[in-house]
């Protein structure tokens, strides 16, 4: 059974800091072209490009930020218009059931003020990645898997 729209992959965890973006830009080496969505309280970023220019320097077909307060309208929106080969990474803490994402990765990492939730998002992971991603290559097979349903 062929699968009727793209993939969406969000990764969350266990507070700022714990390398979200970093895993993207890794999984980004694996899926060179994939869109990448960030959910932030806010929405502007530093001059050096931040998050977004860290996701189309390791190869992200294009990339925007969102405000938190409309991730689900705009995620939504976005998956409406996906075609069956398309992949996006959504970077957001929360884990939102509203959005339905096909997999949430949550990365786990020692933080200096770790999400009061983090415990519960934990439990709800598809998979728990340590702060050095020590099984990217691992969530990558199984992303990939997934993906050419």
């Amino acid at each position: 059974m062929k699968r009727r729209r793209g993939l969406l992959v969000q990764i969350g965890g266990s507070g700022k800091g714990c390398g979200k973006t970093t895993l993207i830009v890794k999984l980004l080496t694996v899926f060179p072209g994939a869109a990448c969505i960030k959910s932030a309280l806010h929405t502007e970023e530093t001059s050096g490009g931040g998050d977004q220019g860290r996701y189309l320097a390791a190869g992200a077909g294009w990339t925007c930020m969102i405000s938190r307060a409309d991730t689900v309208r705009l995620v939504n929106q976005v998956r409406r218009r996906l075609d069956a080969g398309d992949l996006v990474f959504l970077e957001r803490n929360s884990r939102c059931e509203e959005l339905a994402p096909d997999i949430y990765v949550f990365v786990e990492a020692d933080v200096v003020n770790p999400r009061q939730d983090a415990g519960t998002l934990r439990q709800s992971a598809d998979w728990i990645v340590s702060g050095e991603h020590a099984h990217v290559s691992k969530l990558a097979a199984a992303v990939k898997k997934l993906w050419q349903i």
